[in-house]
């Protein structure tokens, strides 16, 4: 593993400072990384800002079951699992900082605080950490609590392996979801849209800043060309998409729920 520091985590979108979670980023090595602990106990508390959060297109499948799923309304249009209805909360991170139960957690938060990095003037990506994380720790927190990243022999334990095959196989559908976005923006099948929502008091919650799948575009697409996007399982990810917005119910009901309980 090779050692760089500071440099900026590998991402499938340009990411807002509002979801950049990594504060002091460097390439995992030793010796300075020798004795770091991981927390086996995943917190979510980094994320409770995070209203949406850039996903893969292999995790649409995933994520529509539980979030509206949208596009970003930017020039790199990149899918967004949505998971608030309101600035700067998330609906899924519960207050002991675990992950609303049976909710899927995106790998974009799931791979925290790992992450690759390209390395200057080189095509490498190396396995990074956020230093800056409170999972990490130089001792262990008791036993079974933590596990290290090195083994005693100055290799790679289990978990940093099992992180940077999470974060090798994130990176390869990034490509796989920029040439999806690349084929959404050519054929034009991206559309703005905005969500009202009413209250029961009768206020109203409005949503812009997303996009989303024109279905009577999608429905007139050329016959080859829907061939081409079932092999590629672009057309399986855009009916996935479109299944998924009537999940902004959802969200209020937790919104509407969390408020009354508080």
């Amino acid at each position: 593993m090779m050692a760089q520091s500071n440099g900026k985590m590998a991402a499938n979108a340009p990411v807002p400072a509002s979801l950049d979670f990594y504060k002091k980023v460097a390439i995992l090595r030793l010796p300075q990384h020798r004795d770091l602990q991981l927390s086996v106990r995943n917190n979510y508390r980094f994320a409770a800002r995070t209203v949406a959060v850039p996903i893969t297109v292999s995790e649409i499948s995933h994520a529509a079951s539980t979030y509206p799923v949208v596009f970003a309304d930017s020039d790199k249009p990149a899918p967004l699992a949505v998971l608030g209805v309101r600035a700067n909360e998330n609906l899924f991170v519960e207050p002991d900082g675990s992950w609303r139960k049976g909710a899927y957690v995106p790998a974009f938060i799931r791979r925290y605080p790992f992450g690759l990095v390209q390395t200057p003037g080189t095509s490498t990506l190396s396995l990074a950490i956020d230093e800056s994380s409170d999972r990490l720790m130089k001792e262990p927190s008791g036993e079974g609590a933590s596990v290290p990243l090195f083994t005693e022999e100055g290799k790679p334990a289990p978990m940093a392996l099992s992180a940077l095959e999470l974060c090798k196989a994130m990176n390869q559908d990034i490509r796989r979801t920029d040439q999806f976005i690349s084929d959404l923006s050519t054929l034009n099948l991206l559309v703005a849209k905005r969500a009202d929502v009413k209250l029961p008091d009768n206020s109203k919650l409005k949503l812009d800043g997303f996009r989303i799948i024109a279905e009577n575009q999608l429905r007139d697409m050329a016959a080859e060309k829907v061939v081409e996007w079932h092999r590629n399982g672009w057309l399986g990810a855009a009916s996935l998409h479109l299944a998924s917005q009537p999940n902004w119910n959802r969200l209020v009901e937790i919104y509407l729920n969390r408020i009354s309980s508080s």
